[in-house]
Order: structure tokens, then C-alpha cells, then sequence
């Protein structure tokens, strides 16, 4: 009967009709491609521009849409998760123009046997999980091939949409990534190298000079330093903008009047308690605390597991009594003893909790202050010279990029809805925002376009990195004290210990090349160096990654050197090396490529409100 049904072309083009809407609604389109030969996007609003093309708003908004239903399912989506959902999927619409222009100059495309290999072993969404697809409740495989040898499968417009995709760019894209992975091959001696790095062991010991630990004046840096800094490296400070904020808040906290009120509710509820009502019908509808969806159940508990307010209270309580109203640092509660473990010295209980937070009346009041200031600064005065004034705590967010998050403002309750874009699409010079945590006054101090970045975004940064390599040339100096001291006849603990400090002393004794030894890391120039020494010599002093300097000895060989011509473990490694290899080279491949684009990004002004 079913094979019947999959040989009528009405059948055909009402499975495509699945097909396709799953199909569209879970992936991502080649941006584009005329999947429906209608065309005619080039009217509408544009968020952005990559090399010249168009993203039509509606695009976007239609691709983000999909994103965010397959993304929330039952919960609401925090506004710092759909902020990063615009910019993942911005950056997404760069990777495959990438990748399309690849695909373009290479003229990979799809033959009719490649096309049909791919459907046959990759059933479009929908049909793996389509009930006239199963055979006792697990797709068939046999029935899938069956439908794609149908005549009628081809003809409805459904299927010639997945044909033009899947031809003009996810086969192409395979055949790039199986280009992409003919990098140069690692030999067996590059893989022998890698296999004695990682499994030759010995005992070592070292000091390290922590460039951080080196005294270094600012004013080392000198301007001219900067300048010339800033000329012969340009081209690193390419970006597609960049800002920077100053800032006061308004924290949200509760007045006294609101403590006073949630006393008063507290004490409200203990006494409609006491006149006979549920205690755990008053806390599944009261209580404001996660335990409120089980009638306010805490279950067992021991002592140590609750804060001690809270715990003297609940262990005074006989079963079925019920507290006064207690204060900790969460709030009011009123607590039930349900049952008691005297053997295990345990309770049951329930609670209610109202917290300790601001009023809406309170945090108005704070909007109703910020917005004042906001139109202080609109006005000409100056957001430092304010807070200054009024007593208000005044700070900035240091220069950042445009796409990363802004400085200060990371994690879902500080993270601040419309910040971004403000920063860099608004023409207001100040603004009122709020979080959970509290009301903000937010002034511009500098934006920059896309493009070089002006040297007064990157001067600090400059600045941070010649003091750095000042640092470190300390360092290696304070190090070559420490390595005369030791060829003069001092040990390496002793030598540290002229200096303690500075100099840290640390010993190993199973250590590998690639190791990471505490401060020094891993695979640093001064422990490969090390393991290349005779016993009981020790290194002159060299690099250990971008943290300092080290010298170290190397006491003895510990355990049994790796066997180099282990031709499983050769094999094993190599492919892992390679694959390693791969993504570095197709990661490398693909920010070479980014660079070199052109990009226009509005889109975070058309979602901020």
C-alpha cells in the first residue's frame, strides 16, 4: 500500500510540502541564491553590506527568526543570548560569502552522480523522522530510495529548490573543505618529534622571572615609541569599529520604605497563617523563591546546609510548627517544620520567601534621576563634572570593538539591552539603559569607523604592549643574574632566593617537553631547551611563552624513553596532527580572507529600540 502511495504523484508533492517547510525553517539558505526564482530583494532595507552585497533586513530578520525558535523552545531567551545571536549570525553571513567566493574562482560544482549520492545518504529534514518513512518506528531506508526514484519526486518545485542548494553550494562546499585538506602531509620524522615531545619524561628544576613582577614606570613608553609603533604595525589594527563609554548607575536597591513595606507583607502572611490558612497554598501562590513550584518544599536537611538564621529557626521547630518571620540575607522567610531525622539530625521543612528588592516606585525614581542626567549632558555639561558634583561614581568602559561585548558588561545580569548599539549606530550623545543590577546614564566619549583604527582607539593598547616587551627585557635580564649566580657555583634554589621576591622556584619531576609547569606553561623555549642538555646542566635563560624568562636544569631522564618507531602510536599521532594541522590551516585560510572584505554592519541598529 505505501509503495503504491509513493509512486502517486499527489503523495510525492505532499511529502515535498513537508520537506520543504521543515527544510526551510532549520537551515540556513545559501544567502542569495535565488532558491525561488523570484528574486527582488534589492528594495528592501539593508542591515549591513559584505564586499558590496546587500543583506536585505528582511533576510536577516527572517534567517534570525528561525534561529531563535530553534534556540527558545519553551524558555524565554535572555536579551544578552539574542544580542549574541544577531553577531553569530552576521558573522555567519561572512563565513559563507567567504566560502562562496571560493567556490566561485574555483568553479567547483556539483555532477548529476554526486547530487543523487548526496540525497540518497542525506534525507532532507523532515523525512527521517516521517511516520510513511518508518518501519517499526525506524526510518527505512529502502522506502527513502524508493521515493527518490520516483519520476514525480523531481518535478515539484519543492525538490528543485534542495537541488539548486545542495548542487551550488553544500556539495561545493565538501569538495573545498577536501581541498582545503590537502595541506603539506606530516612526515614520520615530524611525527616521531611530536611523539618524543609528548611522552619523553624528565625531572627538572627551574627559576622563573615573571615579567608581570618587573617594575616598569609608564612613562618608559614614550610617545615617539608609540607613534612609530603604531605606523610600522597599521595593518593589526584594521576593525570594523570601535568605542568607548563613560558611565555613572543608579544601583537597585531597595529604600527604606520598601523594606518597611515587605515587613509589612511578611507580617500579613504569618497572620493569615496563623488564622488557619495552607501554608502550602500560601507558598505555591506567594513565595518568590524556586521551591514555590513545589508548595514551598525544601526537602531534608542537615545542619551547615542552610544560612544560620535560618537554620536556628528551622531546627527550634517541632513538626507542624510554623516560625515568626525571620530575616537573612535573601529575604523574609516563614518556615514549617513538615518532619524531623533526630537519628541522622535532619529536618523537613517548607518556606516562604518575600525578597528584599526595590520597589517599581523606587527604580522610576531612578529612571526619573538618570534621565534628568542624560538630558544634563544633551545639554552641554559633562558627565565626569556631574558625578563629580553629586557625588555619583564615575567610570569608563575603555576602548572596544565593534561585535565584542562591551567591557564590564558580560554575564546575562549586568549585560545591558540597546548598549552596543548605542555605542556605535546611535547619534545621542548620552542615554538612560537599565540591567537587573541597576539604572544607567551612558555618554559617548569617541567612535570610530570601519577601517585602520585612528591611533587614539589603539594608544593604550600600544602602549600596554611596549610596556609588556619592556617587561619582559627585565625579566631576561633578572634571569641572567640568576644564570651567572648558578655558573658561579650556586644552586638553582639558592639563587632564587637572593631574589625571592621576583624569582620563583619550582621543581618536576615528570615532566615532559610540553608540560605545563606552574607559571611557566607549556611547551616553552626554555623547557625543549632543557630536555636537549646532558643531566644536571641548566639552560642560559630564555623565553617561557609571553610570561617571563626561565632557566632550568634538567636533573635526570625519568622513566622509559618513548619507543620512536611504534608504528601505531606514529599512525595514531599523525592523524591527529594533521587533522590539528587542517583547522589551523583552514582557520588561518579563513581570517586571511575576512580581512581582505569590505564590511558595512548596521545591524544592531535596526533591533535596538
Amino acid at each position: 500500500m505505501l509503495m503504491n502511495n509513493l509512486r502517486s504523484g499527489t503523495f510525492v508533492k505532499w511529502v515535498m510540502v513537508i520537506v520543504v517547510v521543515t527544510f526551510v525553517g532549520t537551515i540556513f539558505f545559501a544567502w542569495g541564491m535565488d532558491l525561488d526564482g523570484g528574486g527582488g530583494m534589492g528594495a528592501q532595507s539593508t542591515v549591513a553590506e559584505i564586499d558590496g552585497k546587500k543583506i536585505p533586513y528582511k533576510q536577516f530578520n527572517d534567517d534570525l527568526m528561525n534561529r531563535y525558535r530553534s534556540e527558545r523552545r519553551d524558555e524565554e531567551l535572555p536579551a544578552s543570548r539574542l544580542e549574541k545571536m544577531r553577531e553569530d549570525l552576521f558573522q555567519q553571513y561572512i563565513a559563507q560569502h567567504i566560502l562562496e567566493q571560493a567556490i566561485k574562482s574555483l568553479k567547483l560544482t556539483a555532477s548529476t552522480d554526486e547530487l543523487v549520492a548526496y540525497f540518497r545518504s542525506n534525507p532532507p529534514p523532515g523525512l527521517a523522522e516521517n511516520e510513511y518513512f518508518m518501519t517499526n518506528g525506524v526510518f527505512d531506508t529502502l522506502k527513502y530510495h524508493q521515493f527518490l526514484d520516483s519520476p514525480e519526486a523531481y518535478k515539484v518545485q519543492g525538490m528543485a529548490m534542495l537541488e539548486k542548494y545542495h548542487s551550488e553550494y553544500t556539495i561545493p562546499v565538501n569538495q573545498l573543505q577536501v581541498l582545503m585538506s590537502y595541506t603539506p602531509k606530516v612526515t614520520d620524522l615530524e611525527t616521531k618529534i611530536a611523539l618524543r615531545n609528548r611522552d619523553e619524561k624528565a625531572s627538572l628544576e627551574w627559576v622563573f622571572v615573571p615579567a608581570m613582577s618587573m617594575q616598569v614606570a609608564p612613562e618608559a613608553v614614550t610617545e615617539k615609541e608609540i607613534n612609530e609603533w603604531y605606523k610600522a604595525n597599521s595593518d593589526t589594527f584594521k576593525t570594523e569599529g570601535m568605542a568607548e563609554l563613560e558611565y555613572v548607575e543608579f544601583a537597585k536597591q531597595p529604600s527604606i520604605a520598601d523594606e518597611e513595606s515587605i515587613k509589612r507583607e511578611i507580617d500579613e502572611i504569618a497572620v493569615r497563617l496563623g488564622a488557619g490558612e495552607s501554608f502550602t497554598a500560601l507558598a505555591f501562590e506567594i513565595s518568590e523563591d524556586g521551591s514555590a513550584k513545589d508548595s514551598g518544599s525544601l526537602g531534608f536537611f542537615g545542619k551547615g546546609a542552610m544560612v544560620k538564621p535560618f537554620e536556628d529557626a528551622a531546627y527550634a521547630l517541632k513538626p507542624g510548627q510554623i516560625s515568626a518571620p525571620i530575616r537573612t540575607q535573601f529575604g523574609w522567610h516563614i518556615i514549617q517544620c513538615v518532619e524531623r531525622n533526630d537519628k541522622e539530625d535532619k529536618i523537613n521543612c517548607r518556606h516562604i520567601l518575600l525578597k528584599i528588592q526595590p520597589s517599581i516606585e523606587t527604580v522610576d525614581g531612578l529612571k526619573e534621576k538618570a534621565d534628568t542626567l542624560a538630558e544634563r549632558i544633551k545639554r552641554g555639561e559633562k558627565l565626569q563634572d556631574i558625578a563629580a558634583k553629586d557625588g555619583l561614581q564615575y567610570a569608563r568602559t575603555g576602548v572596544f570593538k565593534k561585535g565584542a561585548p562591551v567591557p564590564g558588561f558580560q554575564g546575562e545580569s549586568r549585560f545591558v539591552s540597546g548598549l552596543s548599539p548605542f555605542a556605535f549606530s546611535s547619534d545621542k550623545k548620552a542615554d538612560a539603559f537599565e540591567n537587573e543590577e541597576a539604572v544607567y546614564v551612558f555618554s559617548s566619549l569617541k567612535r570610530s569607523k570601519s577601517g585602520v583604527a585612528p591611533l587614539e582607539f589603539v594608544k593604550d593598547d600600544i602602549k600596554s604592549r611596549l610596556l609588556a616587551f619592556k617587561r619582559m627585557e627585565a625579566a631576561k635580564a633578572k634571569a641572567e643574574a640568576v644564570y651567572s649566580a648558578v655558573t658561579s657555583g650556586a644552586t638553582l634554589k639558592d639563587a632564587a632566593a637572593r631574589d625571592s621576591l621576583v624569582c620563583i622556584y619550582g621543581a618536576d619531576s615528570i615532566a615532559s617537553r610540553e608540560s605545563p609547569l606552574p607559571m611557566i606553561g607549556a611547551a616553552t623555549k626554555a623547557v625543549h631547551a632543557a630536555f636537549a642538555l646532558a643531566d644536571g646542566a641548566v639552560t642560559k635563560p630564555l623565553e617561557a611563552g609571553n610570561n617571563g624568562y626561565a632557566v632550568v636544569r634538567k636533573i635526570a631522564k625519568a622513566g622509559i624513553s618513548p619507543d620512536l618507531n611504534n608504528q601505531s602510536a606514529i599512525a595514531e599521532l599523525r592523524q591527529q596532527t594533521q587533522q590539528q594541522q587542517q583547522y589551523y590551516t583552514y582557520g588561518i585560510w579563513f581570517e586571511m580572507k575576512r580581512e581582505g572584505m569590505k564590511i558595512t554592519n548596521n545591524v544592531d541598529a535596526f533591533y535596538y529600540q
